[in-house]
């Protein structure tokens, strides 16, 4: 064989392998760049079990949870609690405090829910593991995780603590879903906030739903509470949550003092 063909054959051999070479290594940059863009579309999906980077920067611990879809888009009203816009608040999640969050709380759904930004730009709604929430303010209403009490019997995981001395005063809420779909209201609608009020004392939890069940609970103070009541205009079932905490103030200076 002519020694000017090996030589051709070796250089088309050369430009071959070069050609193999570039393809493995674009193969290889291209296979990366998918994984992290493919990472990222799921990490919009499937539960979050967040990482420390992506969501507000180190505070991996407040972002547990799930992204959150809402039940019932088109309904009429909403299913938060007070309002459907973002409170600023904050947050404790095992003994850690975030301050100035973005919250809401679904009282339907029972469920903490989260706007974080993300360091890459944009914000992911969250709802979070309500088992690591130790507490949490919306404005100036403050929540607490009712495992808390060790009780049976609430209905929801958070209550809004109302007053806390010789006992604990607090209101659980919830909303309910009306499905009875008509021309007014073609997608159901939810309904007026539901309040169930409670005092914890000496490990029992008592339902105090009714001014008559509150007078029962203090039966030796009937007359005083009753009284102070009056003067002070205040309407058990409407009471405001500020009337309420005072009212409670009241009751627990009562029990304090020497029954005449």
């Amino acid at each position: 064989m002519p020694t000017g063909s090996i030589i051709n054959f070796q250089d088309r051999h050369c430009l071959i392998s070069c050609f193999f070479n570039l393809f493995l290594i674009l193969f290889f940059f291209l296979s990366i760049e998918c994984y992290t863009q493919e990472n990222e579309v799921i990490s919009g999906v499937l539960p979050v079990i967040t990482r420390t980077d992506s969501i507000l920067g180190a505070d991996d611990e407040l972002v547990n949870g799930k992204i959150y879809i809402q039940e019932h888009l088109m309904a009429a009203g909403h299913p938060f609690f007070l309002s459907s816009e973002w409170y600023v608040g904050s947050i404790t999640v095992n003994g850690n405090i975030f301050e100035d969050v973005f919250l809401k709380y679904n009282i339907y759904t029972d469920e903490l829910i989260l706007k974080a930004e993300r360091y890459r730009g944009g914000t992911v709604v969250i709802s979070l593991n309500n088992e690591f929430v130790d507490n949490f303010r919306l404005g100036d209403r403050y929540f607490v995780n009712s495992i808390n009490f060790k009780v049976r019997g609430l209905q929801t995981d958070f209550v809004e603590l109302l007053y806390h001395g010789n006992f604990d005063f607090f209101v659980s809420y919830v909303k309910l879903f009306n499905n009875n779909y008509n021309n007014k209201t073609p997608y159901g609608n939810y309904t007026k906030t539901l309040s169930s009020f409670y005092i914890f004392q000496g490990g029992l939890l008592v339902s105090v739903g009714s001014k008559k069940s509150l007078l029962d609970y203090f039966e030796l103070y009937k007359k005083e509470i009753k009284k102070f009541m009056k003067k002070h205009k205040i309407k058990y079932g409407k009471a405001s949550y500020k009337e309420l905490s005072v009212l409670m103030q009241y009751c627990d200076k009562l029990t304090e003092e020497p029954v005449k």
